[in-house]
C-alpha cells in the first residue's frame, strides 16, 4: 500500500512559497524576512528579522457528510496566518495584511490541491492562553480540499 497523501503538507508548503514571494515594488507594498510553517510560540526570532509571516494549521473539520464519504472526505483546514514586525507601525501592517490577502488571491486553490479558500477575519495583537503576544496580527482562513477517505 502506498503512503498517504497529506494534503495539508502540500498545501502548507505552497503557502509558505507564495508568501517568500511577496515583494515590495513588485505589485506589493512589502518584502517579508522570512515565512515560517509553525513556530512555535516560544521560538525566539532572528535578531535581524522585522517582518515574519508565521503559517500555523490550527484545526480541520469534515465539510458535510456526501455518498462518497466512505471513499472521499471533503476537509475544511483552518489556518492562521500570523504577521510578526517588530516596532511597525499600524498602517504598514495593514498594508502587510493587504499583500498576504492579494497574494492568496492569485490562486484559491492552491494549484489545484483545493476547491476553495475562504476568508475568516483578522485580529490584531493576537495573544497566547498566558497573555503572550503571538503577532502583531493574526489573519484567519479555511482551505476547503477533498481526500482520499482516512488517508493523511
Amino acid at each position: 500500500m502506498p503512503l498517504a497523501d497529506i494534503k495539508e503538507n502540500t498545501i502548507i508548503g505552497l503557502m509558505v512559497t507564495r508568501f517568500a514571494a511577496i515583494v515590495a515594488g513588485a505589485n506589493y507594498y512589502t518584502t517579508f524576512d522570512k515565512v515560517v510553517d509553525n513556530m512555535p510560540g516560544n521560538a525566539t526570532y532572528d535578531k535581524d528579522k522585522n517582518k515574519i509571516i508565521n503559517i500555523r494549521d490550527t484545526s480541520d473539520t469534515m465539510l458535510e457528510e456526501q455518498e462518497s464519504a466512505q471513499t472521499l472526505h471533503d476537509i475544511g483546514i483552518d489556518v492562521d496566518i500570523d504577521i510578526i514586525a517588530k516596532g511597525t507601525a499600524a498602517a504598514d501592517i495593514r498594508k502587510m495584511k493587504a499583500d498576504i490577502l492579494k497574494s492568496i488571491n492569485t490562486d484559491l486553490t492552491w494549484s489545484g490541491n483545493a476547491f476553495n479558500t475562504l476568508y475568516i477575519g483578522s485580529q490584531r495583537n493576537k495573544t497566547d492562553q498566558f497573555g503572550n503576544k503571538i503577532a502583531d496580527l493574526t489573519i484567519s482562513i479555511r482551505v476547503q480540499y477533498r481526500k482520499n477517505a482516512w488517508g493523511g
